[in-house]
């Protein structure tokens, strides 16, 4: 993660990218109350997002990210009686993480952020509560509010 940092940090004093350019408006270790509800329930705040960004009906995100939730947890309770499915549910943990790194992408898309999918990646990774409060706390009704354009691409 600080690798990626440092590239960014290296092309924006190259002038690859432009300093100004749009980020998220919270920063990712926030104190929204859904970053608080994401400790035990993370699916929920990926259901309402994922209607946000147009994804699926909230009902419909929140089932589904629920599932992989309810999979991983249950393989980490199995972990107890057989080592292998702790396995399981550290492997299930990261396909979590992708499934909501891929809706941090499409909020970056949808609210023209910048960014990439290692960064989200990263972040949705190692801190999935603060990830999650992030991409609920943003306003989604002033999407082209945004007018500068990115001068560069980060994506490696």
């Amino acid at each position: 993660w600080m690798c990626q940092g440092l590239v960014i940090v290296c092309k924006e004093e190259a002038g690859e990218l432009y300093i100004g350019r749009r980020h998220f408006e919270t920063f990712l270790l926030n104190l929204e109350p859904v970053t608080f509800l994401s400790f035990p329930f993370p699916f929920l705040g990926l259901g309402v997002v994922a209607e946000k960004v147009g994804w699926c009906n909230k009902i419909v995100g929140i089932v589904l990210y629920g599932l992989a939730w309810l999979v991983m947890v249950v393989f980490l309770c199995l972990g107890a009686a057989d080592e292998a499915f702790a396995y399981m549910g550290a492997a299930m943990y990261f396909m979590l993480a992708l499934g909501a790194a891929a809706l941090r992408v499409a909020v970056r898309h949808k609210l023209q952020i910048s960014g990439d999918m290692v960064s989200d990646y990263m972040a949705c990774t190692f801190a999935l509560p603060g990830a999650i409060g992030q991409m609920y706390a943003e306003d989604f009704n002033k999407q082209g509010a945004w007018t500068k354009e990115v001068k560069a691409d980060i994506t490696m």
